[in-house]
């Protein structure tokens, strides 16, 4: 039986998420586990991104599934639902850059407001380095630069931290490109500067929320 359903739709300039999600009973019921499940499937639309995306999942959509998956994994008290799977179910309306980290954050706010336990909010966070710069929270033209000539779309070096402020603990860390150390620890530090920013106005908003519904 469904135990709780929520939806929260996440929208910044040019870009819309939605999400939705359980718990409800689990699909294998002779997999015994004293702990829930978490699932996640992550979907752009077809006429979400520049590109026409196909309806089935592609390589892309299956990785940051599993990104995901990995960054709740840790901040979710599995054990208050034993025997329930958690679905989280994200759907990319309008892809206006930085959809994953904008995703996660997303699921982070339906768990939470919906009442489930949890050891911290994570957040994430992503900067593209842009010429000798980094850029926090990069748009879809900041994720891929056009070489000189315009013959292809060549991707930028990115990193992406998936941050769990109480913590004090990274959960998740993806790289792409081609970067040197000192330029990886740079990174990495302004994604964390990033995080903590968007955590102290996504938690004063949640509080705001709460409040106004009590």
């Amino acid at each position: 039986n469904k135990v709780n359903d929520k939806s929260v739709k996440f929208v910044k300039p040019a870009g819309k998420i939605t999400v939705k999600y359980g718990p409800r009973d689990k699909e294998r019921r002779e997999e015994l586990n004293p702990e829930g499940v978490l699932s996640c499937e992550f979907k752009f639309l077809p006429f979400s991104c520049k590109e026409r995306k196909t309806y089935q999942q592609d390589q892309e959509e299956k990785e940051f599934s599993t990104i995901i998956v990995q960054a709740l994994q840790r901040a979710v008290k599995l054990d208050t639902f034993p025997k329930l799977q958690l679905e989280v179910n994200i759907v990319v309306i309008e892809n206006g850059g930085n959809a994953l980290a904008a995703a996660i954050l997303c699921a982070s706010a339906a768990i939470s407001d919906c009442g489930i336990e949890m050891f911290d909010f994570p957040v994430a966070c992503s900067v593209v380095r842009f010429g000798n710069e980094f850029l926090v929270d990069p748009t879809v033209e900041e994720e891929y630069v056009k070489s000189e000539l315009e013959a292809e779309v060549s991707s930028t070096a990115a990193i992406l931290i998936v941050y769990l402020p109480a913590l004090d603990e990274v959960t998740t860390l993806t790289q792409k490109g081609e970067l040197q150390a000192e330029e990886v620890m740079k990174g990495i530090e302004l994604c964390r500067e990033g995080c903590l920013r968007i955590h102290q106005r996504t938690r004063d908003l949640l509080t705001q929320q709460v409040k106004t519904t009590s």
